[in-house]
């Protein structure tokens, strides 16, 4: 670029990826990988930004920063173009935010949260991708705990918000030498794994993040929505067979996920219907390999039932010592 008679255009040049994803210039190539220093020279010698900015659809180089977790390298393009944060990708309509919070790259996240696009209102923040899918909720259904975390705190009123989408299983996501995959950005997660191994049964829609999560047996980020008061009696669709994260939970086996919400849903009146689920599917499973797992989950949900007859037969017992003294008899007080 310094050389005599060197062509300036090579700066906006772009070639196809290598899966014919779409094109990519210098900089989105660089960001792609997290090159500040090649990155800071690009901008320097004055690359062209409105190109930078009209990528036909597909990802810009902010986009390919954050899905790869690069966050001195989002900053930097930032700092340079700030109109690059609500860019979004033309088929699956991602944000640089959705990316970096698929992928679970909370320092990334962080960054883009303190920028003044998701400073002034919460609507950008709680903007949806092609399947109806949020920042809070891709973040949770990928299981990144710390991730959601931060977002739920940003923005509480976004913790019970639902995915009005309809998502099928988690696509394969290539993060091989900090790629970024253009379908929701970065490694290949739990998710995503676990997704296929159940024969990309999709999740119910809608969700909200807190189903998401019991749904892929996320504990952690399970634990995280608790704690930040999502609400654990919120329903899908009446028409849908399976209503809660609990019932979710009960369903697909994840027993750390159940001991959580089974704790958690003490006396709120949906420990009855996960107990119905639990022994139905233990039946249809027989001595399958499953049989022990649900057995495990049964007994688990069991327990708190038990433990509340038992108050309840303490607290009789209470009154009716009370009443004895009291020289008060059941007929008398009829």
């Amino acid at each position: 670029l310094d050389a005599p008679g060197a062509d300036k255009k090579l700066l906006d040049m772009r070639n196809s990826t290598a899966k014919k994803r779409g094109e990519e210039s210098a900089l989105t190539f660089a960001a792609r990988y997290g090159h500040v220093k090649m990155c800071r020279l690009l901008l320097e010698r004055g690359i062209d930004m409105e190109h930078e900015l009209d990528t036909k659809g597909y990802w810009t180089s902010l986009h390919r920063a954050c899905a790869n977790g690069h966050t001195e390298t989002a900053s930097l393009l930032l700092r340079k173009e700030p109109r690059l944060l609500p860019q979004r990708q033309k088929k699956s309509c991602i944000t640089a935010l959705m990316a970096a919070a698929t992928a679970g790259y909370t320092e990334t996240v962080i960054l883009l949260l303190d920028q003044p696009l998701y400073q002034g209102g919460r609507d950008s923040l709680r903007d949806v991708n092609s399947e109806g899918e949020h920042a809070l909720w891709l973040a949770a259904a990928h299981g990144n705990e710390e991730t959601v975390s931060v977002l739920a705190k940003h923005d509480p009123g976004s913790i019970d918000l639902v995915a009005k989408g309809s998502m099928g299983a988690f696509p394969p996501t290539s993060g091989e030498g900090g790629g970024g995959d253009e379908s929701g950005g970065g490694a290949k997660t739990a998710a995503a794994t676990n997704a296929s191994k159940q024969g990309g049964i999709a999740v119910p829609q809608p969700t909200t993040a807190l189903m998401a999560a019991a749904y892929f047996g996320h504990a952690g980020v399970v634990r995280a929505l608790h704690a930040a008061k999502a609400d654990l009696s919120q329903f899908s669709e009446p028409n849908l067979e399976v209503k809660d994260a609990l019932l979710l939970a009960t369903r697909d086996g994840h027993l750390p996920v159940v001991r959580l919400l089974t704790a958690a849903n003490k006396g709120r009146g949906r420990l009855g219907e996960a107990k119905a689920l639990a022994e139905k599917l233990l039946a249809e499973h027989g001595d399958g390999p499953r049989h022990e797992q649900y057995a495990q989950i049964l007994k688990l949900i069991q327990k708190p039932t038990m433990r509340r007859n038992r108050t309840n037969s303490r607290i009789a017992r209470e009154i009716g010592k009370q009443r004895s003294k009291d020289g008060m008899t059941e007929g008398d007080q009829r």
